[in-house]
């Protein structure tokens, strides 16, 4: 048996399956969706954070405004406002780019059949 899976020739993959778009690969692989949705969420999570710095920046010039602001920066007082939001943004930015390399394996494990 050993000798005859030495011999043996690869598989022949079809060619839809070897060159399927990420879109078709995630309709079928739920690790390559989760993934996708994780690299998505964090994108609306990211941006959310650096409007949010841009916006506190703007707020924090209009005294009317600073009345709304003001309780949510005295929970954190020692730590500025801009610095919790680059910290979402960062993590955010970590969620895409393990989840983009998650779907990217997915995507590849069943080109290659490696993955149903």
């Amino acid at each position: 048996m050993l000798l005859a899976l030495q011999k043996a020739k690869p598989r022949a993959i079809a060619p839809e399956r070897a060159n399927a778009a990420p879109e078709v690969v995630r309709d079928k692989v739920p690790e390559v969706k989760a993934n996708w949705l994780t690299k998505m969420g964090g994108y609306m999570v990211g941006i959310s954070a650096a409007v949010g710095v841009g916006v506190k920046g703007i707020l924090g010039n209009l005294d009317a405004a600073k009345g709304y602001v003001e309780p949510l920066t005295a929970i954190a007082s020692d730590v500025p406002g801009w610095v919790w939001l680059a910290g979402i943004a960062g993590i955010a930015g970590a969620l895409v780019l393990v989840s983009r390399h998650g779907e990217a394996k997915g995507v590849e494990a069943f080109q290659t059949e490696a993955r149903r």
